[in-house]
């Protein structure tokens, strides 16, 4: 009889030091965790930037590594970029449902940055992407609104 009651303890005992193990594993939601990563709020960033190098894989393909000289917020989003900071940034064009890219003036404005040189210096707007990557929204090189 002692046995019998000196094992059943023992399950009772196991069993209830591995309910608290699942039950405490389950006070963190997985989407509280540390391991994920935080959201990237919408942001836009209109810089002034001396080009370092240009990396061009194809016509449409090609990273602008740049330093920014100033930078100033857009009117309705965050800026997160900073002056001095170097930044590898890659074209946003737009595309249509195919994925082809739309001939259009934003497009345009960004292809001709594929043939910026070292040196050359550029008004551009930019933005961090939700993959963490900065891309560049619109040339504002040629626009002859912009201020310095």
């Amino acid at each position: 009889m002692f046995k019998l009651i000196l094992q059943i303890s023992i399950v009772v005992l196991l069993f209830s030091s591995c309910r608290k193990e699942i039950r405490s594993a389950k006070e963190i939601p997985p989407h509280l965790s540390s391991s994920t990563p935080a959201a990237i709020a919408e942001n836009l960033s209109k810089v002034k930037a001396v080009v370092v190098s240009n990396e061009v894989k194809d016509s449409t393909d090609f990273t602008l590594k740049v330093k920014t000289l100033s930078v100033s917020e857009s009117n309705s989003m965050p800026n997160l970029a900073v002056v001095g900071e170097q930044y590898s940034l890659t074209p946003n064009f737009a595309v249509n449902s195919k994925g082809e890219i739309i001939k259009n003036a934003k497009n345009a404005g960004l292809l001709k940055l594929k043939n910026a040189k070292a040196k050359d210096v550029l008004k551009l707007q930019i933005f961090l992407s939700p993959r963490n990557k900065w891309m560049i929204y619109k040339n504002l090189s040629e626009d002859k609104n912009v201020k310095s």
